[in-house]
């Protein structure tokens, strides 16, 4: 009888654990009515390594739909689906809460979050291709919405970087 206490109290400390962790939300979406915008330029940005701009490249992407996920992020998606199942109760708790956060109309507050992800995104793209970047994409159109509209492309950037145009 002991040990079923043991996992009842140890299942309970593991959904409050997720619940306040929330391995499952994007740093890149807002998720209360308010959020701070982020800074788009940030003091360290010209010490970051283009394989570290890539990658916040990449999960800003993946966050706005603006690319397929790699099967390593396919399989990072299921493990945490499957954690959704078997921590059910705080999976609950948790969509509940994202959805009083994104429920009605963008705030102002909102709005401005998202376009200040676009614009970090742009401005990392742009320092990316200054330091060599190879692969192609797009900046994104700076506006509020919830996912990617291209704007004009890294080949561009690095047309106009090359004195082409």
């Amino acid at each position: 009888m002991k040990w079923v206490l043991s996992i009842i109290l140890a299942y309970l400390v593991g959904n409050v654990v997720l619940f306040l962790v929330n391995p499952y939300a994007s740093p890149w979406h807002y998720h209360t009515h308010d959020p701070v915008p982020i800074n788009v330029v940030q003091p360290g940005d010209s010490a970051l390594s283009l394989r570290e701009i890539t990658g916040v490249l990449a999960a800003i992407d993946l966050a706005y739909d603006g690319r397929k996920p790699t099967a390593l992020e396919e399989a990072r998606i299921l493990a945490l689906q499957g954690v959704s199942l078997v921590f059910f109760p705080s999976t609950v708790a948790l969509i509940v809460k994202d959805f009083i956060g994104y429920m009605g109309p963008a705030t102002s507050e909102q709005m401005a979050f998202t376009l200040s992800v676009k614009q970090r995104y742009n401005h990392l793209a742009r320092l990316a291709v200054s330091k060599g970047m190879k692969e192609d994409g797009y900046l994104f159109k700076e506006e509020p919405g919830q996912s990617k509209e291209n704007a004009e492309s890294f080949e561009s950037l690095r047309s106009v970087a090359g004195g082409h145009r």
